[in-house]
């Protein structure tokens, strides 16, 4: 069967970008440069190293704390590759990236739901 990703492919020459997921193959990344607490207003994110692997823990802070039913929810982290790594929701089909970065200055970076988050631990 034709996809309508390969049918624009043909027809316009343009390839859709493949949905964003987990590598075929594990990726032996290591999360341990990237461990620590990243935090900017309304929103604090932890990255930990568990026995069970890489998790990212998202804490609502400030006013809007008290408007969630949930402050703090945990995502187990799945590597595409050392700074590129993978979360998604329960129940959702797709999986939104987490990008680890530092600027020239050397502070560190969380990109996540298109929102940068700077290091702070």
């Amino acid at each position: 069967a034709m996809t309508l990703a390969r049918m624009i492919a043909l027809v316009t020459g343009v390839e859709m970008p493949a949905p964003l997921g987990p590598p075929a193959e594990p990726v032996d990344a290591q999360i341990a440069g990237h461990v620590g607490t990243y935090e900017r207003a309304g929103c604090q994110m932890d990255v930990l190293d568990t026995a069970d692997g890489p998790v990212m823990r998202v804490t609502i802070t400030g006013p809007l704390a008290a408007l969630v039913p949930e402050q703090s929810k945990e995502y187990p982290m799945t590597a595409v590759n050392a700074d590129l790594w993978l979360v998604r929701e329960p129940e959702a089909q797709t999986w939104s990236p987490i990008t680890f970065y530092a600027l020239p200055s050397g502070e560190r970076y969380l990109h996540f739901g298109v929102r940068a988050t700077p290091k702070v631990a």
